[in-house]
Parts: structure tokens; sequence; C-alpha cells
């Protein structure tokens, strides 16, 4: 497995990204034997979608052995704690799954299926795509809405954030 050539399909990333992907990626390869699956998802998986400084490294890390969490949990959290965010951005947000059958549940689930279906880039092991089913159209629904209240409420933010520094002036 040479995770290298797989990275160079991210290389396009803004430095300090690419930076906290490769050593989160160098800090759990102790672990790959136990990993079934680690994929980057969401905006940072592809650059058309990409936004520097809101976009954060959603890396989908599914486990063979619930005693790897916390050990990768862990080097996630030095690697957040190192690199500076924005409202969002840079962070490593990992997910882990220890068991398979629950991660094809819950990545069923509402926009979550067509976040992974259209922004996952394998990193190492099996492309579990094929596993996950398809969420019905009243799940979908209610996760577009939640989708879209979170969005409002971070334009709401950011206006009244805007007002602020415009008093200032």
């Amino acid at each position: 497995m040479n995770l290298e050539k797989k990275l160079k399909k991210l290389r396009w990333l803004p430095e300090a990204y690419w930076n906290a992907l490769t050593e989160f990626i160098q800090g759990i390869e102790k672990f790959l034997d136990d990993i079934a699956c680690i994929a980057i998802v969401g905006s940072a998986s592809r650059k058309k979608d990409f936004i520097s400084g809101w976009s954060e490294l959603d890396v989908l890390v599914v486990v063979k052995k619930r005693e790897l969490i916390d050990h990768i949990k862990s080097i996630a959290n030095n690697i957040n704690s190192k690199y500076p965010k924005t409202e969002k951005g840079v962070g490593i947000i990992s997910l882990w799954i220890d068991d398979l059958e629950h991660v094809f549940k819950w990545l069923g689930i509402g926009c979550e299926y067509y976040n992974i279906m259209k922004n996952f880039v394998l990193i190492h092991g099996e492309d579990i795509r094929k596993y996950i089913a398809k969420p019905d159209k009243r799940i979908i629904k209610e996760s577009c809405r939640g989708l879209v209240n979170e969005a409002k409420k971070y334009l709401e933010k950011m206006e009244y954030q805007i007002d602020k520094v415009l008093q200032k002036d």
C-alpha cells in the first residue's frame, strides 16, 4: 500500500491543510493493519467545492478494533491543536466507527449519503460506498432542512460580525 501515491490526489490542498493531513496519516500509519478504511470526505476532497479557511478535513476512519479509537482521536486532537483554525478550517474532523454494519446504516442517513457518494477520496483500505444503503426521500428532506438551518445560523452570525466591524469604522 503506497499512501503517498493516494495522497497525491489531494496535493492541491493549501499548505496548512496538506501538512495537517500528511501528519495525521503518518501518525496513524502504524495502525493500518487494523483500519478497514481511511477516506477524505466533504468539501476538502474536491477542489471545486473547497473554501480555504472554511472547509475542514473530514477524515473517515473505520477501525477493526475498538481499542484504537482513542489512539487515533488523540493523534487528530494533537494536530488540531497545532494548526490554527478560522470559523471551521484546517482541523482534522474525524469519524471513527468500529462496527461496519453501523457505519453503513449511519452513512445512509440523508445528506451524509450524498456527501459520501460525491466527495470520497480513498486513502487506505476498501471503498465502502458500495455497502451504503440509499436513504428514503423523507429522511433526505429532513436532513436537508437541518443543513439549511445550520447555514442560516452561520450566515446570521457572519452578518452580525460584519455589522460589528462596520460600526467600528
